[in-house]
């Protein structure tokens, strides 16, 4: 088989069933479907009867994250390329698959290709990312001796020949969510391959599906967390120290005005930013002291 598509679902049913029907239009078909169920949730089993037997489910009955359920869904699959797909996402383009595989065919040096990323509803086109943190200080560490120009593309679409993610051995599983992407991108540089960038393939990209359901303390504290296991894990501790020291410093302030603004000029609905900037300064303080509790072992979600 050609290609396999996995996709991780976790309270997704609504955009997944887009999905998959977005995948059944494609003029290509050569494929195969792994949905990983993080959920387990009976409502799926509806969904995939309609529309037979070309999906392959796989239930955990916790919630593994991203990076790990892909490897898992990896695992279970059969084909030479792999497309990461999220399930809040759908083509626009019946040809899309058609591209990206003809992309990467004429393209052998890289090892991801990324697709252009479409939220019409915010007015966003997402692309392609610098390496976390460094967009303000490049300086700090140099990749310049790493394979191509992108640093990274966008985990909602992630094309991946089997042999370069089998090589990378696919995603570190430390990270639970967020930032796992970027990680891998890096090691598979590391390795010997640039990211290419597809902007003739397009996807929808509802964004946050599975996050709806959290507080914006929650969900900046988990934003958060895969950020700065990406600093400790890929720059020098005198890097990714002095990178937290300027974020405290920023938050600090954030916090501060924002607090003057909803006591002074009663502006309640600030109080969503001070929850996601305390969640900010909060994890910085906690990684400063220890960054043992970005790792899975001190988590709990």
């Amino acid at each position: 088989m050609r290609l396999s598509i996995v996709i991780i679902n976790y309270k997704t049913l609504g955009p997944l069933q887009k999905c998959l029907e977005s995948l059944f239009l494609q003029t290509m078909q050569d494929f195969e479907i792994i949905v990983i169920d993080n959920e387990n949730n009976p409502q799926l089993t509806e969904i995939l009867t309609r529309v037979g037997d070309r999906v392959k489910r796989v239930s955990n009955q916790e919630n593994k994250g991203f990076g790990r359920g892909c490897n898992q869904g990896v695992a279970f699959s059969q084909g030479e390329i792999i497309l990461l797909l999220n399930p809040d996402t759908y083509f626009v383009d019946q040809q899309a698959l058609e591209k990206l595989l003809e992309y990467q065919k004429e393209h052998p040096e890289y090892g991801v290709v990324g697709a252009k990323i479409m939220d019409h509803q915010a007015g966003v086109i997402t692309e392609k990312y610098d390496y976390p943190g460094l967009k303000k200080y490049p300086y700090l560490v140099s990749f310049e001796d790493l394979p191509g120009k992108i640093a990274w593309v966008l985990g909602a679409l992630m094309l991946i020949p089997r042999a370069v993610y089998e090589s990378v051995s696919g995603f570190d599983e430390d990270y639970f969510l967020y930032g796992e992407e970027a990680d891998l991108c890096l090691r598979i540089r590391k390795a010997g391959y640039a990211i290419g960038y597809c902007s003739g393939a397009e996807v929808e990209h509802l964004g946050g599906a599975s996050e709806r359901q959290i507080t914006e303390y929650e969900y900046w504290t988990k934003k958060q967390r895969g950020l700065y296991l990406f600093y400790v894990k890929n720059y020098p501790e005198a890097v990714w120290r002095k990178l937290l020291k300027k974020e405290r410093l920023r938050a600090s302030y954030r916090l501060f005005m924002l607090k003057i603004e909803i006591h002074i000029l009663r502006k309640k609905h600030y109080a969503i930013k001070v929850q996601r900037n305390q969640a900010i300064y909060d994890c910085i303080v906690k990684t400063s002291a220890d960054p043992r509790w970005l790792f899975p072992s001190c988590q709990s979600f």
